[in-house]
């Protein structure tokens, strides 16, 4: 028995991505990265990206906005919302200096 696909009907909404990176710089090449799912809700998206950003791994994540832009019917990928540690060597001389005040 043949069985025909259909196309689907929903429309290809944009979602957020959340994405975590090992490097503070905001190139990707070269930059290692994860994508931690896509969420349609916007609130769910930045809680995801608040416990990764209590990761000691994690030196940065975005939520980016992605999917196809139904005006212009080309793909978006757009950050939105970027958390940044700062790096050890920073924190390191920050706690020196709070510590001799």
């Amino acid at each position: 028995m043949q069985q025909h696909h259909h196309a689907s009907s929903t429309s290809h909404a944009p979602s957020y991505a959340v994405y975590s990176f090992q490097h503070q710089e905001s190139q990707k090449k070269g930059s290692q990265w994860r994508v931690h799912g896509h969420c349609e809700q916007k609130d769910e998206a930045l809680w995801i990206a608040e416990q990764l950003s209590r990761c000691e791994e994690v030196a940065r994540v975005e939520i980016r906005l992605q999917g196809l832009d139904e005006k212009t019917n080309k793909y978006k990928d757009k950050c939105i919302k970027q958390f940044k540690k700062e790096t050890p060597q920073k924190s390191l001389l920050a706690r020196l200096f709070s510590f001799f005040k």
